[in-house]
Formats: structure tokens, C-alpha cells, sequence
């Protein structure tokens, strides 16, 4: 990214810095379940650029269904541009707030960013008057180039990257920023995750994904085709180690990943430790050994690191299944294990072959079986991605996903009633606009707007559906999901004092295994739904006691004495600082990584 020239405009008395005096808020709209994950890096990012650039920059994390009192009530600070993430999930909350803002401050700009906005820039707007722009593509230029223009008192007409409503844009790139050019994104997000439970800080090693499978926007944000423009937008590939190149058509057809350096990755990772004091990290990366040989190898690099440096951390990430198959894959494992890769995120998805071949999996049931035996062998816990319903499913697909699950003690509830959302833009999205299969309600908005091919899916869907509306469903997933991850987190971090939390949450799952196996046996294998509708009742009370149950833990588990002072040791004497800027750290990292 490119240094803007700064600013000179001063008020009529020479005090404040044009910039200093055009505030932005950025808003993270987080629904229900995952409202404890609260680090928004994209939003974070552009938070990081503003404030270089000395913009006064507020975010705010809110939840689905709050008050929009916080973001629209008689601020003492008056902002010039409000930011928002929008997700299929929250887009109702993010323009509930945004109307509220703009009825109380019609002047002010409101935008949407983010893989939707992008993909679906002509839709939002058409829909939702009280937003005024989409961002399209990477945020931190577009967002910056809008605020001083907002600082200067220039028109928005001749600011790159954005979508208004009078579609008056030039046909060009969408934004694309260069991860290693960035500065660190700032940390006041994590402040609100610590206050919600979460002491695990996001990082991003690399973007873009070299599978295609058709349900993911991962790389459908990079080739979204507008409303407003007949073909698609291209942008540039970038390798971990050259410089942007200009987009040519050819490009089109290639994967779109871009990385930073590992010793740059590690370099934050110190940061965030030695003046935080986080020990645990997830990283955002799409597939963390991206892409082939060369992603083993930064694997192998960073792990390295981590080893040299004596600290001891916990990580999360995300593999695909195929790519762990030969000897060196199990060192590569070894290696991850002992650097304190505790948990690995796969997107199985699926346990029949047809149903792979319809997402575009890379990966057999063979492969997928595979991993779920490497993990466990090495001593790796492990969350399923997993899609129960697709819009191509058969009957005989299903129980075969039954069954894949059953052997493999699956114990989230949504992985027995999930089903695929069909996210704006993406190839399953066109795929089903050939076969017809949409319906009037399929929006933005509604990704599960959309019929089943095969007679019967109806039928079942319809009964599944019944299921998901107990309330104790959603919260079932969630606490396992945020459970499996905070153990995890644990067993990197204090391996002698785990041990008996380790062994009781493991109790907990098997139960929950066998009751899920046990009652889904009727619509799945038996195809019997009069009687799965009988036993639903009871079901539903299993699960209410199986959630009191995991609170009970969760409770427990706060308050262990082995653990009280980490999971507490994130109050006010820690407050969050702004990491706009990379420093230097000890030790030196080598600069060949």
C-alpha cells in the first residue's frame, strides 16, 4: 500500500488536523453463537491503517438483536463514515443499525465490506437505503481514500474500489492490498473477546485458497461478478516472495493466495506475547499448509521458530484432508504437535462420494477418514466441517453422512441436521440458477433459499428444520465448538494439569455421541419420521440437560485453580494498546524465512 500524502487542512482557529477531525467507526456484528470470538482482523487492518494516518477510529463489537442505542444514540463524538462487516447471518442487524443511525444522523456515510458486500454490492444497496457504498475487495485502501476525501471535502466520485448506489464507478480492479505492506492491525477487539471469555488473538498468515469447492467465497470474493459489470473482475497473483503484478485475463483461471513472511508472522506472534501477554493464537488462513510444497515448508519454518524461541503458545489452524498422506506429512504433524498445534479445524464436509463431487472436494472419503485417524494419532484434537443437506442430496447420500458420522463419534448436533449455505456469487450459487432450484426467497440474505432435486430431501429438511428450532440446539453446538477449542487451548499451555478436565470433557462428548447416533438412526437409517417426531420431545430434553451439563463444566473449568489466574489474568491492568506499527524484536529472526 501505497503512503498517502498527509493532510494540512486545519480549522478556521489552526487546531486540529483535518484528519483528526473526520472520525470512522467500524462496526463487527457478531451473531449469537460465536459472539466470544470478537477479532475482526479485516476491520482491524483498516483501523490500523486510519490511525496511522492519525484518523480517530472507534470499533465497536456488538451482538445480533442488541439495542442500537451504542451505535445511534446522542453520541458524544460524531462520526463521518461508520464501517460495518456484513455476513448472510448478520445483514439483518447491520442494516437494522444502520437505518438507526441514519434517521439520527442523516449526513453520515454508512458502508458495508467485506466477501458479501462484494459479491453482492448492487443487491445490498437496492435493499437497504440508509447504506450508501459497498467496499469491493481488500478494505484498507478503498476505506482510507474515502476518509480523506471525507477530511479534504472532496466528492467520493473519483475514490477507487467502491460501489454507490448510482453505480457511477470505473471499471477497474477490486482493492487488493499486499499483507506485508500493512501494518499490525490494531488490538481493541481483543479487549472485547477477553471480556466475553476469549483469550485466543487471530492472525493472518496468508489469504486466498488453492481448492475451489463450490460453497465457499474464499476465492468466489476475488472473481465477483456485479450486477452493475458483465464480466469478472481480476486480480493479480501473488506468490509469498514477488511484488504485484498487473492483472491480465489469464490470471482469471488461477488461484488467488498471497502470503506474509514467516518471520513476520512470528514477529507479531512475539509482539502480541511480550506486550499482551497472549498465549494462544487461531490463524485465519484459509488451509494453513498452502499452497503445496512451498506451504509445508513455511509450516516447517514457523514451527522452527516457535521451538527456537523456548516460548510456550497454543495454535489452532486449518488443513485440507488430502494433503496429509505420505511419511513426511506425519513429521510435518509431529513437528505442528510439539510446537503447540493442539487443534486442527478440517472441512470434511461430507461422507459419501457424490456429495464431495457436487462441493468440488479435492478430498475422498477415503482421504477424509485418513486424517481423522492421522489427528488422533498424533495427538491433535479435531473439529469436523460438515454439510448434512445439499441441494443435490440423495437419501442414500444422507445416510451414508449419517453413518460417516456415527463411526467417527461425531459429537456436535449441527453436524447431524447442518445444511449448506448457498453464499452469494459462489459456484454453487450459479450452479443452482442453472438447475432452477432457488426459490422467490433466496436472497443476500437467505442462504437457504433454495429445494432439493431428489424427492423426499423435502420432506426431510422439513422435519430437520423442526430440530433446529429448539433453542438448546444452537446452544448444544456452541458450547461443544467453544468448549473443544478452549481445552485445546489448555492442554498446549498446562499438559501436567489437564489430564482430568481432559478426561471428563471427553465423557461429556461420548455421550453425546451416542445420543445423537441413537435418536438420528430413525430419520436417517430407518427413514422413519413419525417416529422421530414422537421422540422429539424427549430428544430436545436430553439435550437441555446435556447443555446445563456443559455449563456446569464450563463454570468449573473457569474456576480450576490450575487455570483461575490465566483465564483471569485479562482484566483492566492489561489494557489493550494500539499495535499500529511493527517493532523491532529480539530475537533476530533469520531473513531468508
Amino acid at each position: 500500500m501505497e503512503p498517502k500524502p498527509a493532510i494540512d487542512g486545519v480549522d478556521k482557529a489552526g487546531h486540529q488536523p483535518a484528519n483528526e477531525r473526520t472520525r470512522v467507526a467500524l462496526v463487527d456484528v457478531l451473531d449469537f453463537i460465536n459472539r466470544d470470538d470478537c477479532e475482526h482482523l479485516g476491520l482491524a487492518s483498516i483501523a490500523a491503517c486510519l490511525r496511522e494516518r492519525t484518523f480517530t477510529v472507534d470499533l465497536f463489537s456488538i451482538v445480533t438483536g442488541e439495542s442500537t442505542e451504542q451505535l445511534a444514540g446522542d453520541h458524544s463524538r460524531r462520526y463521518a463514515l461508520y464501517g460495518f462487516s456484513i455476513y448472510p447471518n448478520t445483514a439483518f442487524d447491520v442494516i437494522r443499525q444502520a437505518n438507526a443511525i441514519k434517521d439520527r444522523y442523516p449526513d453520515t456515510l454508512i458502508c458495508v465490506g467485506g466477501q458479501l458486500a462484494t459479491a453482492a454490492a448492487a443487491e445490498i444497496l437496492r435493499e437497504a437505503r440508509s447504506i450508501d457504498f459497498c467496499v469491493l475487495g481488500d478494505g484498507e485502501c478503498p476505506v482510507m481514500d474515502v476518509a480523506f476525501a471525507l477530511a479534504s471535502g472532496n466528492s467520493l466520485d473519483s475514490v477507487r474500489s467502491v460501489f454507490k448506489r448510482d453505480f457511477a464507478i470505473p471499471a477497474e480492479q477490486l482493492a487488493s492490498v499486499e499483507l506485508a505492506t500493512l501494518p499490525l492491525p490494531v488490538r481493541d477487539f481483543f479487549e472485547f473477546s477477553t471480556r466475553r471469555g476469549n483469550n485466543t488473538a487471530r492472525i493472518n498468515s496468508s489469504l486466498g485458497c488453492a481448492a475451489s469447492c463450490t460453497f465457499c467465497s474464499v476465492n468466489g470474493y476475488y472473481d465477483a461478478e456485479l450486477t452493475a459489470r458483465k464480466k469478472p473482475v481480476l486480480l493479480p497473483v501473488v506468490s509469498e516472495n514477488s511484488s504485484p503484478r498487473p492483472s491480465d485475463p489469464a490470471s482469471s483461471k488461477r488461484k488467488k493466495w498471497r502470503a506474509r513472511t514467516v518471520a513476520d508472522v512470528f514477529e507479531e506472534i512475539c509482539h502480541l506475547n511480550r506486550n499482551l501477554g497472549i498465549r494462544s493464537f487461531v490463524f485465519n488462513d484459509a488451509s494453513f499448509e498452502d499452497p503445496g510444497r512451498v506451504g509445508k515448508e513455511r509450516i516447517r519454518r514457523f514451527c522452527g521458530l516457535v521451538r527456537e524461541s523456548g516460548l510456550v503458545l497454543a495454535f489452532r489452524c486449518a488443513i485440507r484432508a488430502e494433503s496429509f498422506k505420505s511419511p513426511e506429512d506425519e513429521e510435518i504433524l509431529d513437528l505442528m504437535r510439539t510446537s503447540g498445534f493442539t487443534h486442527i479445524f478440517v472441512g470434511i464436509e461430507a461422507g459419501n462420494p457424490r456429495d464431495l463431487k457436487t462441493f468440488q472436494k479435492m478430498a475422498t472419503v477415503e482421504d477424509n477418514e485418513r486424517i481423522i485417524g492421522l489427528l488422533k494419532r498424533h495427538d491433535i484434537d479435531l473439529t469436523m466441517g460438515f454439510i448434512m443437506l445439499n441441494p443435490f442430496s440423495t437419501l442414500d447420500g444422507v445416510r451414508e453422512n449419517y453413518r460417516f458420522l456415527v463411526r467417527n463419534r461425531a459429537f456436535i448436533l449441527n453436524h447431524y441436521i447442518g445444511k449448506v449455505h448457498v453464499y452469494f456469487g459462489t459456484s454453487l450459487h450459479k450452479d443452482l440458477l442453472q438447475a432452477g432450484l432457488l426459490t422467490d426467497e433466496f436472497s443476500y440474505r437467505n442462504p437457504y433459499g433454495y429445494r432439493f432435486a431428489e424427492p423426499g430431501m423435502d420432506e426431510l429438511d422439513t422435519f430437520l428444520e423442526e430440530v433446529r428450532s429448539i433453542p438448546s440446539v444452537g446452544k448444544q453446538t456452541g458450547r461443544m465448538y467453544s468448549l473443544s477449542y478452549k481445552l485445546s487451548e489448555l492442554r498446549a499451555l498446562f499438559p501436567i494439569e489437564t489430564p482430568p478436565v481432559i478426561e471428563e470433557f471427553s465423557s461429556i462428548c461420548q455421550g453425546s455421541a451416542s445420543l445423537l447416533a441413537s435418536y438420528f438412526d430413525l430419520p436417517f437409517e430407518n427413514g422413519d419420521l413419525a417416529q422421530a417426531r414422537r421422540e422429539l420431545p424427549a430428544f430436545a430434553s436430553a439435550v437441555e440437560e446435556e447443555c446445563k451439563r456443559l455449563e456446569s463444566f464450563s463454570l468449573r473449568l473457569v474456576y480450576n485453580r490450575a487455570f483461575r489466574d490465566y483465564f483471569l489474568g485479562f482484566g483492566p491492568k492489561r489494557r489493550i494498546q494500539n499495535a499500529a506499527l511493527k517493532p523491532v524484536f529480539e530475537p533476530v529472526l533469520p531473513s531468508s524465512s
